[in-house]
């Protein structure tokens, strides 16, 4: 689920530009972000179906397939989401040379998707594991988007993707910032992301996931809790934005709100029939550890039980590994309850 990456490629860039007012955006990005990937798609091939030269479309249409395979740990749709990329990068750098002069409006929209289609692109490469390729498409989208708001400084929706990657290119390479051409530029990229969510722009929302897992990593604890509220509230049926939530009151030490988001999303997860098995024990085993923060051994013990009884029904690779780690946890919490402190 959305979580901290542990590399800079798997965390600079979320980017969706949604200045246009086209209806079909907002359904898509609505969509996604409540993991009904399937509708998604089908109102972004319904555009494409109208107007197959739309850049936007392809862009939209990667950014789909991105989060599903996110969403479901896996490269299932590696081979449309790299042609969806591709198309995207073909047709912006076509209608990019046709302008002459540049309108700087238009011009800039067509710098943002290229630049946004390039982040994606290092994302992707960034999980599979291709991690030069990924960083040097992710500095070409960083450029992209910087070039983007010298056509257009109201172009807000490029801020986020400048400030995500001046954040996590420090926090996320910190083994290295010793180095002069790693500038700790985290508090500009979060007032950057904070300049993009001020604006109001449609890709506000997910600018707010973006800051709340920033802030937490940045021991802002109590705003990302602030923030995580916000997003729940717009989106309560968002497996998405419960993990953000739900991971800012864990962090936040606020265990009572911190185990009601974690029971939340299981019943989320346990209400979708194409919920991701792995989600459902990672899920599991977070209520457990917050019950056990909190000094809550029986609660903590009886989730676990239920986990493991809910386990052998599971497909998950590395069952027996996971099994044991739940079946630590729930001895550590009966040791405590057993113990003579008790």
């Amino acid at each position: 689920m959305t979580r901290f990456f542990l590399l800079i490629s798997l965390t600079i860039f979320n980017p969706v530009h949604l200045i246009a007012n086209d209806a079909w955006i907002d359904s898509t990005i609505n969509l996604t972000i409540n993991t009904k990937f399937e509708k998604a798609l089908a109102v972004v091939n319904s555009q494409l179906d109208s107007d197959p030269n739309d850049y936007r479309a392809y862009f939209y249409l990667a950014a789909t397939l991105n989060s599903r395979m996110i969403h479901f740990e896996n490269q299932n749709d590696a081979a449309p989401f790299e042609t969806a990329i591709d198309s995207t990068i073909r047709i912006t750098e076509r209608n990019l040379v046709m302008q002459d002069p540049p309108a700087d409006s238009v011009h800039a929209d067509l710098l943002f998707y290229q630049a946004s289609a390039y982040g994606y692109l290092a994302y992707f490469q960034g999980r599979a594991g291709q991690w030069l390729p990924a960083l040097s498409n992710g500095i070409k989208a960083n450029n992209l988007f910087n070039e983007t708001i010298e056509f257009d400084s109201t172009m807000y929706d490029a801020y986020l993707g400048i400030g995500t990657f001046k954040y996590w290119r420090y926090s996320k390479l910190a083994f290295i910032s010793w180095l002069p051409f790693i500038p700790d530029d985290r508090d500009e990229g979060i007032a950057l992301i904070r300049k993009c969510i001020a604006h109001h722009t449609r890709s506000r929302y997910l600018a707010m996931h973006q800051l709340t897992y920033i802030l937490v990593d940045y021991d802002n604890t109590a705003e990302a809790v602030s923030i995580g509220r916000q997003l729940i509230q717009r989106y309560p049926e968002s497996q998405f934005m419960w993990w953000a939530a739900a991971r800012a009151y864990e962090k936040n030490n606020d265990f009572v709100e911190a185990v009601a988001a974690y029971r939340k999303l299981m019943e989320l997860l346990e209400a979708d029939p194409n919920a991701n098995p792995n989600h459902i024990v990672r899920c599991g085993l977070k209520l457990a550890e917050v019950y056990q923060l909190a000094g809550e051994y029986a609660e903590c013990y009886s989730v676990c039980a239920n986990l493991i009884n809910r386990m052998k029904t599971l497909d998950l690779p590395d069952k027996n590994d996971r099994l044991s780690s739940v079946t630590d946890l729930m001895d550590a919490c009966r040791n405590n309850l057993t113990g003579p402190h008790r």
